[in-house]
């Protein structure tokens, strides 16, 4: 994922493949976290279907309170967007 990411930055910018490795795996970190929290609250819940708010749940668990707030207003964009 991190490689389409790094496409869009200037080309003025660089990064070498080892930061990219290193960004890469801290994003599939975040990734694994998120699903496992995600399951969790579906569980929880005594769903055996995802749904947007278990994973606005796991977002305002597992992140900073701020940085939640942001996550889940680009992710309801995106979802709109896409239902569209």
């Amino acid at each position: 994922y991190i490689f389409k990411v790094h496409k869009q930055i200037p080309p003025t910018l660089g990064m070498s493949s080892k930061a990219v490795a290193q960004v890469n795996g801290v994003l599939q970190d975040f990734l694994d976290r998120m699903i496992d929290m995600s399951t969790s609250v579906a569980s929880t819940d005594k769903k055996t279907t995802l749904a947007a708010r278990h994973v606005q749940a796991a977002t305002r668990l597992i992140m900073p309170s701020e940085l939640a707030e942001h996550g889940i207003s680009e992710a309801t964009k995106a979802v709109a967007k896409f239902a569209r």
